[in-house]
């Protein structure tokens, strides 16, 4: 994973720099001290592209959730929100499919309501 190779490379440069004191620790979880799975699960887990999600997630919201199920905005009529901005997390680094899989989820709910 390209991504793991690019954090591995920032991890050698800093050991250097933190070895002549230019810099004073690295923030955990320290690279060093993770193997490859358990890198790979915290890149997973943390880094995203260049694509902003998540600043209204679906859920209930009393746990902050913006939507419901429906991809209606909680207490709004007539409103609901479709796009990358409902997922609860980065769906990853690439989440042009995971936009696109919500987008055909909420046409088809959105089909039902109607014909409801």
């Amino acid at each position: 994973m390209s991504v793991m190779a690019g954090v591995k490379f920032v991890r050698e440069i800093m050991a250097k720099l933190i070895r002549d004191g230019c810099v004073e620790d690295e923030v955990p979880p320290r690279v060093a001290e993770l193997s490859d799975s358990e890198l790979a699960e915290f890149v997973r887990a943390n880094a995203w592209g260049h694509h902003a999600s998540s600043s209204c997630p679906i859920g209930h919201s009393a746990q902050g959730g913006v939507v419901d199920s429906r991809f209606r905005v909680h207490g709004c009529r007539g409103l609901r929100i479709v796009d990358a901005s409902i997922f609860p997390r980065i769906p990853g680094l690439f989440i042009v499919s995971a936009v696109y899989m919500i987008g055909e989820k909420a046409a088809d709910t959105m089909l039902r309501d109607a014909a409801a």
